[in-house]
């Protein structure tokens, strides 16, 4: 009732919501970034034009996105088990815990490009999916 009298007023902003999906548990938080060009992505969420952790319910999350302005971006998600806010890596340098991009993008012996996973974001209500890997 709320967000419809506010929308209904102008009040209510558009954003992007990405869904996360695949999630193993519901231990931890999830982290997300949107990155607007190369520089960071994916691993540096300083380095993006907005990031966030939010709370997982049942076995998905939704990151909104609510002060992009219209443009390209790439988003890179963790499953931040250990509420560390940060990707954890194995002796390896592989992930030790889940991790996604926009558009599925291909891994192939490291992150994919930023050009592989970003999508369009035109700049009013938009949802994308974006699937937990472990």
């Amino acid at each position: 009732m709320m967000f419809w009298l506010l929308s209904s007023l102008g009040f209510a902003s558009s954003g992007l919501d990405v869904v996360i999906t695949g999630l193993h548990s519901a231990q931890g938080r999830v982290g997300c970034s949107a990155f607007a060009d190369e520089s960071g992505w994916p691993g540096d969420p300083t380095a993006a034009k907005a990031a966030m952790l939010v709370d997982i319910r049942g076995d998905r999350a939704v990151c909104r996105f609510t002060e992009l302005p219209a443009g390209r971006y790439a988003i890179a998600v963790m499953h931040d088990e250990n509420n560390n806010q940060k990707l954890d890596t194995n002796t390896f340098g592989f992930p030790a815990e889940g991790y996604g991009f926009s558009r599925d993008a291909p891994i192939r012996f490291g992150p994919p490009s930023f050009d592989s996973a970003a999508v369009d974001y035109a700049g009013d209500d938009a949802q994308i999916t974006v699937r937990i890997r472990y």
